[in-house]
């Protein structure tokens, strides 16, 4: 598991917060759960947490694939090159 929080600098109150789990065998990591304030939207909070997660996944965690989760938010689209769509039964 994998948790990341951005903070303001001037106030240290968390703007973004998501978290991933990773499955070490298949080197890959899956967001569960992206949040960011609102109040704060037009300073891309979200977008700059996810470049600091994805890069620490990659570099410090060695994961080779990320998995966005299910739905075709438009956000996915700016760090994916292909979609790929899986079926299953849980």
């Amino acid at each position: 598991l994998r948790l990341g929080v951005l903070r303001d600098r001037a106030d240290g109150a968390a703007v973004a917060a998501q978290y991933w789990i990773l499955d070490r065998g298949k080197r890959r990591a899956t967001v569960l759960k992206l949040s960011h304030v609102e109040g704060r939207k037009a300073a891309s909070p979200g977008t700059v947490l996810t470049a600091l997660m994805i890069r620490a996944l990659l570099e410090q965690d060695g994961v080779t694939e990320l998995d966005f989760g299910r739905g075709d938010d438009a956000y996915k689209r700016l760090w994916v090159g292909t979609r790929r769509q899986r079926i299953g039964v849980v």
